[in-house]
């Protein structure tokens, strides 16, 4: 009899991804996988995602590496049977429990806890592999000991249920033939007419004066700066709290309600908008939403956020920006001055959400650049002053100085050459000494104190 093939579709990772690239296998056709072993990485617009094997088996590859398929294609499939990775084999099963139990009474007569004792060594390899918590896996060997397949059959159960999982306690409730009607009529009015945003001022002097009174001591003590998202993050889970309707969803005839306030952030990246949730929000203190939010943007920047990261918001809250400028198509497209809530604020162009072309960025701090942006970064000819009086003028690359440039210093001492990542090289500086062109190596700390008049030229 032929073995099961397990077909795996492209996961849907996230609203409005309708594609995905296959950016690489992690394994090769025809090598043994075990369920949720990462093998391979895809990439959309947004972010890159892991591929986990939805079963044990002998990998069948269906997509070449940088072919895009559309979300729910067949990507790859699963062959089931009894395949050995060739190095490293598989204990005999049937003498587990036998040569378990004895190592443990030869090696370990008094052991201070009894969980790992009573687990199947393979068992245990797995739990250690996926970070399982032993006291969630039910065993089904002698004495309630827990062998492979328990672990296998737990793993199964929580890929399954791994929407349960995200989505936090819901209550269900049947709506009336008018609650349905309205909500048809909402959907229309949307479909049909034009969206017009309201806007409310509110006193913010006392929030303000709160966070100055204590953003030292708060960033002493947690090592995390205070800011204005945790006030609104706060403030949103007690205005949901009284007005649990804002919370909940329609599903089909039902208005589900949720339990808890999962709260998601919008985040721009180099890739776009993304939208990470914070659960439990309405749980957490000022410092636990302030490192979630931190960590969160870190990892959306990075490209490195996981599609349960991005799934199962109840509420959507923005940075705290405000834009003023030209749109194309419902993105920020054009000529616009946005204030970022920092404090910092950068005008000029944009391209679907990011800063694209001529612009100039001033930071709360004193800083300021005017020059050329590409996807959100410093990129190509620009001018940087510091506050304390320093300027670099030349070529930027992903956000860092990098090319030919010079670096003036308070003093009036210039330095004149390339530049890596935002650190000078040492190659050749050029000075013109008394009308004469010189050209020498001279280290940074003899360029910093270089006595006479240092001017730009081009270098060979």
């Amino acid at each position: 009899m032929a073995n099961d093939i397990i077909k795996m579709m492209v996961p849907a990772v996230g609203e409005s991804i309708n594609e995905v690239t296959i950016s690489s296998w992690l394994k090769k056709e025809g090598d043994v996988v075990e369920l949720d072993e990462i093998i391979a990485e895809i990439d959309s617009d947004k972010a890159t995602f892991d591929l986990t094997a939805e079963s044990s088996g002998k990998l069948i590859i269906e997509a070449k590496e940088g072919d895009t398929i559309e979300i729910g294609s067949h990507i790859c499939s699963i062959e089931k049977g009894d395949f050995v990775k060739t190095q490293k084999p598989e204990p005999d099963e049937s003498n587990e429990e036998k040569s378990s139990d004895q190592e443990i009474k030869t090696n370990q007569p008094q052991p201070e806890s009894n969980e790992k004792s009573n687990v199947s060594p393979v068992a245990q390899k797995i739990i250690d592999d996926k970070g399982i918590d032993i006291k969630d896996v039910v065993g089904s060997g002698s004495g309630g000991k827990i062998l492979k397949d328990d672990v296998i059959d737990f793993k199964k159960e929580k890929v399954t249920k791994s929407d349960d999982n995200i989505a936090n306690p819901q209550r269900r409730e049947k709506m009336t033939q008018l609650r349905k009607t309205i909500a048809k009529r909402l959907v229309s009015v949307n479909n049909e007419t034009a969206m017009l945003t309201t806007f409310n001022e509110v006193d913010m002097s006392s929030i303000m004066s709160i966070r100055s009174q204590y953003k030292d001591s708060f960033k002493e003590k947690y090592g995390v700066n205070l800011g204005f998202m945790s006030f609104f993050t706060k403030a949103c889970c007690v205005a949901l709290s009284e007005w649990p309707a804002v919370n909940a969803m329609i599903d089909g005839d039902e208005i589900v309600y949720n339990e808890n306030c999962d709260i998601s952030i919008a985040v721009s990246t180099p890739k776009g908008l993304v939208v990470p949730v914070i659960r439990k929000a309405d749980s957490m203190g000022f410092d636990q939403i302030e490192k979630e939010v931190v960590r969160l943007a870190t990892k959306a920047r990075d490209g490195k956020l996981s599609i349960d990261e991005m799934k199962g918001g109840t509420f959507t809250l923005t940075n705290g920006g405000k834009y003023a400028g030209e749109w194309y198509k419902d993105k920020i497209s054009g000529q616009g001055i946005y204030e970022f809530s920092n404090g910092n604020t950068y005008e000029g162009m944009f391209d679907h959400g990011l800063m694209n072309g001529q612009g100039s960025f001033s930071f709360k701090n004193g800083n300021l650049y005017i020059g050329e942006f590409k996807e959100g970064k410093r990129h190509g000819l620009g001018i940087f002053t510091y506050k304390n009086g320093n300027k670099y003028v030349g070529d930027f690359l992903n956000g860092n100085m990098h090319g030919q440039g010079t670096f003036t210093y308070p003093n009036g001492d210039k330095r004149v050459g390339v530049w890596e990542d935002g650190k000078p090289v040492e190659k050749r500086w050029g000075a013109l000494v008394d009308g004469y062109q010189s050209i020498s190596k001279f280290s940074q700390e003899e360029i910093i104190h270089f006595s006479l008049i240092i001017i730009d030229f081009p270098l060979e």
